[in-house]
């Protein structure tokens, strides 16, 4: 068979309850390259396999002539034991992860998938929107939520257990700002949130210190999304952009350029095919390596 063949390996059971998987859209961008043959685990032999790509949900490890392991939780847990791989991969910074420090290690970052996550036209029904999670260690997220709530005049969405893909983009839609508040794992890291609702709507998104060197790297803060630390500084910065329409589009506009150029499982997928050499460019970032600022 000519081309590269690409075996990508993770739990497949799982997606009815998890629905577009990280590792399930960069699958579909694989396929999307020509040249890039496709397989699940055990559809093709390691002889025949030129690149096992092995990623969470944990499934049959792939073995293959060049091999791969994305750490997508990391700031959960690592998984040290894939460490041996030929090339390791890393979404984000999380205080406390430990890559090996021999070039094999790569910075690899979610991404959205714009047929899943899109802004819907909608009649606009609040000003602030968060979907998501508020158990476990997510108490610095629960608290600034409940303080936003006491805000007058602030008409907040704040909800969970809402299907990813077109039904959290219709009715993250119908607000005019999305949240991005990270949890407390790896003392706040760059979040998949980040990129998925990116194309929605303009996004606020706390910096931290452990998040502010990837996320200038993804991003140009109070260009592309509303940088803030605290919630007064979140507030504030909200009802500067609120006041204004003009401003307001102009951060849209900015937004989707940023992350529709930038930030795209196609460009995951060939950022990763250059690194290795199938196709023509630079590869991946080191890192270990100082992240190059967003292009202003």
């Amino acid at each position: 068979m000519s081309g590269l063949n690409l075996v990508i390996s993770y739990r497949y059971d799982e997606e009815a309850l998890l629905k577009l998987l990280c590792p399930r859209m960069l699958e579909d961008a694989f396929r999307r390259v020509p040249g890039v043959n496709v397989f699940h685990t055990g559809e093709i032999s390691e002889a025949e396999t030129d690149v096992a790509f092995n990623t969470l949900p944990r499934g049959d490890i792939a073995g293959g002539k060049f091999t791969a392991w994305w750490d997508i939780e990391a700031c959960n847990y690592q998984c040290p034991e894939y460490f041996g791989m030929d090339i390791v991969l890393v979404p984000y910074n999380a205080r406390g992860a430990d890559y090996p420090h021999d070039g094999r290690t790569f910075f690899f970052p979610f991404a959205t998938e714009p047929q899943e996550f899109r802004y819907w036209p909608s009649q606009i029904r609040y000003d602030l929107g968060f979907v998501g999670r508020e158990d476990g260690n997510r108490k610095r997220r629960v608290a600034l939520l409940n303080q936003l709530a006491k805000e007058k005049k602030l008409t907040l969405l704040r909800t969970n257990r809402v299907e990813r893909g077109e039904p959290v983009s219709r009715l993250l839609s119908e607000a005019q700002v999305v949240l991005q508040c990270s949890g407390d794992a790896g003392d706040g890291v760059m979040e998949t949130r980040f990129f998925e609702c990116g194309l929605i709507a303009p996004l606020a998104a706390d910096i931290t210190e452990v998040n502010q060197a990837d996320m200038e790297w993804a991003a140009v803060p109070d260009k592309h999304f509303i940088a803030y630390r605290n919630k007064d500084e979140l507030v504030e910065k909200l009802w500067r952009l609120l006041r204004d329409p003009a401003a307001l589009k102009k951060m849209r506009r900015a937004a989707l350029h940023n992350w529709g150029t930038r930030h795209t499982y196609d460009v995951r997928a060939r950022d990763f095919l250059r690194h290795i050499g199938f196709l023509k460019g630079p590869g991946l970032l080191d890192f270990y390596a100082a992240r190059p600022p967003c292009p202003a």
